[in-house]
């Protein structure tokens, strides 16, 4: 029997109908297999994110040289590489279903029904909110950039900070199919950190010239998943530890690396590549709990990502007579902030919100 990357492929069966490699139906079982590994991955991703944005809440902007915002960052350069890896496995599992016809009108379609639904309730929620209650509401121009997610584009701003890093994910959507195709052929990993190489060297380029690079930043950081997937095949020889101990160590030493006036984005470019040669090296982690803890965030992850930030107290209010006091829905819109923390101290009153969405992406959907 060949062994696991000899197989191929039929033709037609990546994005663009070109010749890839293909398993056998035990080995095609193996990678629709639950990833707890990615699981934990994802829900420490969320939970950088999470943090750093009540630290910055309660002006724990930075404790001790450790800059709490750039733990937030960390967070969505993992949720880039994972969103990367999962993608590509979901296109191959797409292939397997759909055999030879082409599947990347069906991925976008699918993709943008994943992530429109929710992100456009939340901008109508809090531009519907700023509207009524804020002295600087978003003009009609900003708010529809953020209803399509198109603000790198626009030049608009996010109604929410969270919303950064949306349009990015979704303008790298349209590359995947085209990278499955070659991430599908011989030596794939080779072609991946060539082009890793080659958009290194054009952010360096532009920037160097004073050109624009924004749109092209966080490729490397994309293509690093996209270099896990070509390397899935590697023996899992290493405790899961490892992974989290990466993880856990990048956590540490980047935010101090950043307050040193490093630059977060040249330092993603060491910290992604690394982790997107350690997860196919790690056995996946066997705790039950933190399997059920890791899969119960990575399922909401999403929904966790877009309501939080409002910071805690975004989606909290209080109220003052008949008068409801809405306490800044934007970090930089936010004109009456010490106020609204003063009248929430004398009168709190919690408000519990539930989201109950579709998982954003985790390593069991496609």
């Amino acid at each position: 029997m060949k062994s696991y990357s000899q197989n191929r492929f039929p033709v037609g069966c990546t994005g663009y109908g070109t010749t890839g490699p293909i398993y056998t139906e035990s080995q095609q079982q193996g990678l629709r297999d639950r990833s707890p590994n990615l699981d934990v991955l994802r829900a420490l991703a969320v939970g950088f994110v999470v943090v750093s944005h009540l630290l910055i809440e309660h002006s724990y902007t930075s404790i001790g040289g450790y800059h709490t915002q750039s733990l937030g960052t960390l967070g969505v350069y993992i949720f880039f590489v994972h969103t990367c890896l999962v993608l590509m496995q979901s296109l191959e599992r797409q292939c397997h279903t759909y055999g030879n016809r082409p599947i990347a009108l069906g991925f976008f379609v699918a993709r943008a029904f994943r992530i429109y639904p929710m992100s456009i309730v939340i901008v109508v929620l809090v531009a519907s909110v700023e509207w009524t209650f804020s002295d600087t509401p978003p003009s009609l121009f900003a708010f529809l950039s953020n209803v399509f997610l198109i603000q790198n584009l626009t030049g608009s701003p996010s109604v929410t900070p969270v919303l950064w890093s949306l349009p990015y994910e979704l303008q790298m959507y349209l590359f995947l199919p085209a990278l499955f195709t070659v991430a599908s052929s011989g030596r794939a990993w080779r072609r991946i950190v060539a082009l890793w190489c080659a958009s290194v060297a054009l952010v360096l380029l532009l920037r160097r010239f004073g050109l624009g690079f924004d749109l092209i930043r966080f490729f490397p950081c994309f293509l690093s998943g996209v270099l896990a997937y070509c390397l899935r095949n590697t023996p899992r020889t290493r405790p899961p530890f490892l992974l989290f101990a990466y993880v856990g160590a990048v956590a540490a030493i980047f935010p101090l690396l950043v307050e040193m006036r490093l630059s977060a984005t040249v330092l993603s470019w060491v910290i992604c590549p690394m982790l997107a040669m350690i997860i196919p090296k790690c056995r996946e982690v066997k705790s039950r709990w933190l399997q059920r803890c890791g899969d119960t965030i990575a399922r909401y992850s999403y929904g966790i990502y877009l309501v939080h930030v409002p910071r805690a107290c975004q989606i909290f209010y209080v109220e003052r007579g008949h008068e409801i006091i809405l306490r800044g829905l934007f970090y930089d819109r936010c004109n009456d902030h010490e106020k609204a923390q003063e009248a929430e101290s004398r009168i709190p009153i919690p408000v519990e919100l539930i989201i109950v969405d579709p998982p954003f992406e985790t390593a069991t959907t496609g």
